[in-house]
């Protein structure tokens, strides 16, 4: 296990939730209470929320963290600008790749973010048309989605005569139990 990989990512987690919830904070003191921005406070601080808790989890070695972290690199992943609709965020650290369609010509160019950062807009009017795709998101998810692949533990055709199993799982138990059942019906 890369424990210098994972503990990067979980302090960058843990550094970009709580932004991101100290950022949600601010945000909302300033803004006035509508359906709306409510909805999108919701959104963005569940984001955050999920961004600390999965580095808080990974930190520990935590499986469920590792799944946390996934969901918080795929929510990083994609950069939207149009008319009609904005999305992004980013925790702790964020590269991305953007390429602005509109207006013409087409351009393509970098966003770096560091800390928290948040974007969500429901028809926002004039601004022009890109899309974009985190290359530091790119690079964990890969990380942890080729990291976790626990090889298959090959279990034997048959248990041993003696009824020993070498793990105290709900498999082995089961496998204990038939085979018993088994001897049972042998004696019958």
């Amino acid at each position: 296990m890369n424990t210098v990989l994972h503990r990067v990512l979980a302090v960058l987690e843990i550094l970009g939730g709580t932004l991101g919830i100290a950022l949600f904070v601010v945000q909302f003191s300033r803004n006035p209470l509508t359906a709306g921005n409510l909805l999108v406070g919701a959104l963005l601080c569940v984001l955050s929320l999920n961004a600390l808790l999965a580095g808080a989890l990974l930190w520990r070695g935590n499986r469920v963290g590792w799944v946390l972290s996934i969901l918080t690199q795929v929510a990083q992943l994609p950069k939207v600008l149009s008319p009609y609709f904005v999305f992004g965020v980013s925790f702790g650290l964020d590269f991305a790749a953007i390429a602005v369609l509109r207006p013409e010509p087409a351009r393509f160019g970098f966003d770096t973010r560091f800390g928290a950062h948040s974007q969500f807009f429901v028809n926002p009017g004039a601004v022009p048309t890109a899309f974009g795709l985190s290359v530091v998101s790119c690079f964990w998810l890969i990380f942890l989605l080729g990291f976790y692949r626990a090889p298959i533990k090959e279990r034997p055709a048959e248990l041993p005569d003696n009824d020993v199993t070498a793990d105290d799982t709900p498999v082995d138990a089961f496998l204990k139990s038939r085979k018993a059942i088994q001897r049972a019906k042998e004696q019958i």
